[in-house]
């Protein structure tokens, strides 16, 4: 794995989410360690139990391979987009709940969710966007931030990144051009070939549907 990471590249987006990821690893210990437990209690449960661990592992997983990509791995294969996004969401929303931010995903089973993405391009954009406006953000600046996901140009995907103030708060001042700037310089760094506009705290990231390399001949 160390031979496969890039020398160098800042980790700030994997830092960010580094508070949800233990979180969540701690979450899918306690599920299997929980379970285990009743299974050598009552075996009646063992398809339950099995079920159970299955889903907790899974997103142990997937988590992971965010963590991994984020940490400056390459090489990881297209991945569903939907899936990237709901991951990336569970890692995300421990240092928002820190700053008093409410969160919320749309999009994560709709069309666009099936589209295969390059997911360190994807998973280091989003992450980085999502940082970028929380921490522009006062802790008393409440209100809720916004993942969505559509299609985009030419079987793409489109995230789009919003910000909505609470009831009776100002809104923040718009950072729409340092914003773009500071995603930009983020973007070559991972090597993402696409669009990205900001106008104010909304965000859009355009990014290219993915093909899956095949499977090699046994």
């Amino acid at each position: 794995m160390e031979a496969s990471l890039r020398p160098g590249l800042p980790s700030t987006a994997a830092l960010f989410v580094a508070p949800g990821f233990l979180h969540l690893l701690g979450n899918v210990l306690f599920t299997v360690q929980g379970h285990g437990l009743l299974l050598s209690d009552d075996p009646s449960g063992t398809a339950q139990a099995k079920s159970a661990i299955g889903q907790a592992t899974a997103r142990g997983s997937a988590a992971l391979l965010a963590m991994r990509v984020l940490l400056g791995e390459a090489g990881q294969p297209p991945q569903a987009a939907g899936e990237l996004l709901a991951t990336l969401a569970e890692l995300l929303k421990v240092p928002l709940r820190e700053r008093r931010l409410g969160f919320r995903v749309l999009g994560e089973e709709g069309p666009a969710a099936r589209i295969l993405v390059d997911p360190q391009a994807f998973c280091n954009l989003v992450a980085d966007a999502v940082r970028h406006l929380a921490e522009a953000h006062p802790d008393a600046d409440a209100g809720v931030l916004q993942l969505a996901l559509s299609v985009g140009a030419a079987g793409g995907v489109v995230v789009h990144v919003d910000f909505a103030p609470a009831a009776g708060v100002l809104p923040f001042p718009a950072r729409g051009a340092s914003w773009a700037e500071a995603l930009a310089r983020a973007a070559v760094r991972c090597g993402y070939h696409g669009d990205v506009r900001a106008h104010g705290d909304r965000l859009q990231m355009s990014f290219p549907s993915a093909v899956a390399a095949p499977w090699p001949e046994p």
